[in-house]
């Protein structure tokens, strides 16, 4: 995805979070305030509830098994294997929704469910490859550019107050599923051995992948804008994706070609959050008053 492409998503998305912060406050609707006795606070059960954020973090993508080879048929030794780095950091922003069940329990546990949206931030991630002993004595640049990435997840939300860490206002969830993941790989290599009219040896692929993902975060509700709880929020997620290749021959020599491998890879994707709780809270559940007592005739 090009730089302008991506730059034009995300302002979309920014922009589809701007128009739900420009909602106006409505009634909150199928709501039961739940007090807490270990924090001293009301927790809501929103059978509606929906919250926004905008993100900013980085993941950091491990790989393994990741190579370059080149084949020459006609070679004494076909085989040379170029090892590649072992792993990368790509910035990344996005937005997230996160949509609020029923209550679960009478401590203030919420089934939930989010979807997000990741763009990679900068730039292509690029290695220097050389095969100086071959005859076509190739070198040039393995690429591995930014990606988007489209978690789908759901799970619980929980006051910390129910493992110990008794901080008002401050919850933790646990979600699992999978997430799209966008990847692309590049071959760009020079082929000196074939002289000054040689055709430069290049080839890329794109592809997406549903995979595996966990994802463990906290959240603290610290103020409102208007009617609208605000919150921040920081959460780590991990996901995992199976190997892909890209098969390039040489324009130049019949029998050389190169296969690019970005073997098993698995990411960790660090976010920094800030966003608004859609549906404002109801007041705490006042006392039922007292019938009058009449007095004795």
């Amino acid at each position: 995805m090009s730089a302008s492409s991506r730059f034009a998503v995300t302002s979309s998305a920014l922009a589809l979070v701007s128009c739900f912060l420009a909602l106006p406050a409505s009634p909150a609707k199928a709501q039961v305030a739940i007090y807490d006795p270990m924090t001293g606070r009301y927790y809501v059960d929103v059978l509606s509830g929906v919250s926004v954020s905008v993100d900013g973090g980085a993941t950091w993508t491990a790989l393994a098994n990741n190579t370059l080879l080149s084949r020459d048929t006609l070679a004494a030794n076909p085989l040379t294997s170029f090892p590649l780095y072992g792993s990368t950091t790509t910035g990344m922003v996005g937005v997230t929704g996160q949509w609020y069940g029923p209550q679960l329990d009478s401590q203030g546990t919420q089934f939930t469910a989010s979807i997000d949206w990741g763009d990679g931030t900068t730039g292509a991630k690029s290695q220097a490859v050389e095969f100086p002993n071959g005859f076509p004595n190739a070198s040039g640049v393995v690429t591995d550019p930014p990606r988007w990435m489209l978690p789908l997840l759901a799970g619980i939300i929980f006051p910390t107050s129910r493992i110990g860490l008794n901080v008002p206002g401050l919850r933790a969830e646990i979600l699992g599923g999978g997430a799209l993941i966008r990847r692309t790989a590049s071959i760009n290599l020079a082929e000196p051995g074939a002289g000054p009219g040689a055709l430069p040896v290049s080839a890329s692929t794109s592809w997406t992948s549903f995979d595996p993902a966990l994802k463990i975060g906290l959240r603290y509700d610290w103020g409102k804008l208007g009617a609208y709880p605000m919150f921040l929020g920081s959460s780590v997620m991990f996901d995992w994706t199976g190997s892909h290749t890209l098969f390039v021959q040489s324009p130049n020599f019949p029998s050389q070609s190169y296969t690019l491998s970005s073997g098993r890879q698995m990411d960790t994707t660090l976010l920094f959050s800030i966003g608004l709780d859609l549906s404002p809270p109801p007041p705490p559940p006042q006392a039922a008053p007292r019938k009058p007592v009449r007095a004795k005739g």
